[in-house]
């Protein structure tokens, strides 16, 4: 068996704050996992390094945490080493941003990159959009890659 987390503790302000981007996270991570478990764990409160220890120390089940962000892979990643004294081999994790301070921290931490002058530009170019009144209003999907790391 399986255990997915997906930790995204600014989902907590879902209807209080705009979060766009961790929502959209939190969206497409959901929509590609519904066919490959049904054991879904979502962490969103400000507590929940708390929640974790009750999965590290079962080695039957595999457990991964994909992260919505690397802060918040390198506080899951902190705290199974600080309950475990290292990270199980049952256990992965995986990060999304990939921070440059991650190249100081070890295990080398599993990331996703994306293009951020890209993001720079389309919001740019789109709010240019909305400036001068094109009534142009586009989705843009940006290309990413996964940048593996001994977490995975």
């Amino acid at each position: 068996m399986r255990i997915l987390f997906f930790v995204c503790p600014p989902l907590r302000y879902k209807d209080k704050q705009n979060i766009n981007t961790p929502y959209e996270r939190y969206k497409g991570f959901k929509s590609a996992m519904s066919t490959i478990t049904k054991k879904l764990i979502v962490l969103k409160e400000k507590d929940y390094l708390g929640q974790l220890h009750p999965y590290l120390l079962d080695t039957r089940k595999k457990t991964a945490f994909l992260c919505s962000s690397d802060i918040f892979a390198l506080d899951i990643l902190n705290e199974i080493r600080s309950y475990c004294g290292h990270i199980p081999p049952h256990v992965g994790i995986m990060g999304f941003d990939h921070l440059s301070i991650l190249r100081y921290i070890h295990p080398q931490l599993t990331t996703v990159s994306y293009p951020c002058n890209d993001v720079g530009s389309y919001a740019i170019q789109s709010l240019l959009d909305q400036i001068n009144h094109t009534g142009k209003k586009q989705d843009y999907i940006l290309n990413h890659t996964i940048i593996p790391g001994e977490t995975l």
